[in-house]
């Protein structure tokens, strides 16, 4: 370990080597090297203080042309260690929109060292498109009994937001209104032709009815 490596974890390695003498296709001697390694990870003394971010949080909607059918929300966002000790934990989503929220718990963000990023991207079904849509993503660090000075590190998170357009909704709509104002131009047209038909017919004048008179007596 460097004299002045920095106080926290730290990510190292021990490789085991082994030459071995052989002969190969040729005939010449030759020496093969076998490694064996395996990985340590070492905590320097002094002040240890944990950290974490959720940067960049992005959101977009996927929608559906049927318009009964939700559509879906993709969700990208990155987790950094900013602390100098090692962390995981828990990742919850909130999605809300003008109708209603949901939340929804997301895999877990593995062990990471200081200094590391972790990259991550999750699609959520069954959202409705209801204009605007904020993304929420929250880690909360697990309990380790090796740091406690986990204890002092609040959640982290980060946020984003989509526009959900009803592309579906409002074709539907525009349907029918449209079948509708078809219906009644064809309705309308109807009756002027009926209209027009009527009064383009001559009419003939009614005949006077005619009585039958017996003859007055002369004289």
């Amino acid at each position: 370990m460097p004299k002045d490596a920095l106080p926290g974890d730290h990510a190292g390695g021990i490789v085991a080597s082994v030459a071995t003498p052989t002969t190969n296709a040729d005939g010449a001697q030759v020496l093969v090297e076998k490694r064996v390694g395996t990985r340590l990870n070492v905590r320097v003394n002094g002040d240890i203080v944990p950290g974490a971010e959720i940067k960049n949080v992005s959101a977009s909607y996927s929608g559906s042309l049927n318009p009964i059918a939700p559509g879906s929300v993709n969700v990208k966002y990155t987790f950094v260690n900013t602390g100098n000790t090692r962390l995981s934990g828990t990742v919850r989503l909130e999605l809300s929109g003008i109708v209603g929220s949901k939340s929804i718990d997301l895999p877990e963000v593995p062990v990471t060292m200081p200094g590391n990023t972790l990259e991550q991207s999750f699609t959520v079904a069954d959202v409705w498109p209801t204009g605007i849509i904020s993304a929420k993503v929250i880690f909360t660090p697990k309990d380790d009994p090796s740091i406690p000075e986990l204890q002092s590190l609040a959640s982290a998170s980060g946020s984003g937001s989509t526009i959900a357009i009803p592309f579906g909704q409002l074709l539907s709509i525009i349907i029918v209104v449209g079948l509708v104002v078809l219906y009644r131009r064809r309705r309308q047209a109807k009756i002027d032709r009926l209209v027009a038909a009527a009064t383009a017919t001559p009419r003939t004048p009614p005949t006077p009815p005619t009585e039958d008179r017996e003859p007055e007596p002369v004289g």
